[in-house]
């Protein structure tokens, strides 16, 4: 894995709310802030960056393909956000959709459009009854928080919540390629941020969490104890390459 750091987001600064550290992950005050801020910005899904939008979209239409027909399977989304992908499935009839997110603060647009009783509010897998169980479980852009071990941890509680030949799905923006020269090259650029920071030059940015390699996604999947694992690419745009590995539970 490779650490992962960030200055902005949304065209949001972090130091516009939050003094940064390259040492400590972002905590949830951090997250409250930001979105506080974030919505002190926005209105509506239809302000935000159009191409960042477009690829929300396209993931949904992955899992609609993903799902396949029988619009009546039981769906569990992991940190939903601001729920843009959620509600474009809710619109096309997926009506048995449940979602988590660790704080209330990012659902201000999607709670206007889901029952109280499908929105669990806290630490997953601690926020759902424990005689839940679902179909599939996608999880959009949360693993980066979590180094490997927590990772595998966290995929052992998805696959609780699954029923037999139940899928978890894990969709990310943290995948990184790895050829030796792309490698090479992101240590030394790493290693320079590195003394420039302890020189005072110039600060990496908040730790953000982790980039993760193909290798790395399907030894969390596997040692979670799922079978049947694929993965593959919705999209390589350069700046957002979007990359999903799912598995079953036998």
């Amino acid at each position: 894995m490779r650490k992962l750091y960030q200055t902005e987001w949304h065209g949001i600064p972090f130091t516009s709310f939050a003094t940064l550290s390259s040492h400590r992950l972002a905590d949830a005050l951090f997250y409250k802030s930001f979105y506080q801020t974030f919505f002190q910005t926005y209105q509506d899904w239809e302000e935000l960056d159009s191409d960042w939008v477009k690829l929300k979209l396209l993931t949904a239409t992955f899992l609609k393909q993903f799902i396949g027909s029988d619009r009546g399977r039981k769906i569990l989304s992991i940190g939903c956000g601001t729920g843009i992908i959620e509600k474009n499935l809710m619109d096309e009839g997926f009506d048995n959709l449940e979602m988590t997110e660790i704080a209330d603060e990012p659902l201000h647009w999607i709670k206007p459009h889901v029952s109280q009783e499908k929105i669990h509010i806290g630490s997953f897998p601690s926020c759902l009854p424990q005689e839940k169980r679902y179909h599939l479980i996608y999880l959009a852009g949360v693993e980066y928080y979590l180094d490997q071990p927590q990772l595998i941890n966290f995929l052992k509680d998805v696959k609780f919540y699954l029923y037999p030949q139940g899928s978890c799905l894990m969709i990310s923006w943290s995948y990184y390629f790895t050829s030796w020269i792309k490698s090479f090259l992101h240590g030394s650029i790493d290693i320079v941020k590195y003394f420039c920071e302890r020189a005072g030059l110039r600060h990496r940015g908040q730790w953000w969490g982790y980039l993760r390699k193909s290798e790395e996604f399907h030894q969390a999947m596997s040692s979670a104890g799922f079978k049947e694992i694929y993965d593959g690419f919705l999209a390589k745009t350069g700046q957002w390459d979007t990359y999903w590995i799912s598995g079953s539970k036998e």
